[in-house]
């Protein structure tokens, strides 16, 4: 019997603990998440930090890139740079329909 009643206490022991050990620290998560929504939230005046830049001032790894025949009339677009030089903006006029492509700082194409 008194074995039993060991047995019973360890056993009671080890799920108590167990369930104590899936129990998430609510203090550490809240700061994180925090930090990350600070981080991530996108800036509403985008617009504002497009600067027109002429077709001279595109970089030669963009130019190359826009070579391509997905990006045919290229040279009659609008392009932009972004005011924190991350990337640059073209739209292409084809007939009534604009099309818009993105490209890095280093003139890659970033996917919509």
């Amino acid at each position: 019997m008194k074995k039993f009643i060991l047995l019973f206490a360890g056993v009671l022991f080890l799920g108590v603990a167990g369930m104590y050990a899936q129990e998430q620290d609510s203090t550490s998560m809240k700061g994180e998440r925090q930090g990350v929504a600070a981080l991530s939230e996108p800036s509403n005046n985008y617009a504002m930090e497009m600067v027109q830049i002429q077709t001279e001032d595109i970089p030669a790894s963009l130019r190359s890139k826009l070579q391509g025949y997905r990006y045919k009339g290229w040279e009659n677009g609008t392009f932009y740079r972004l005011g924190n030089y991350d990337g640059y903006i073209v739209e292409i006029k084809d007939g009534d329909k604009t099309k818009t492509f993105h490209f890095d700082a280093n003139g890659r194409p970033i996917p919509d």
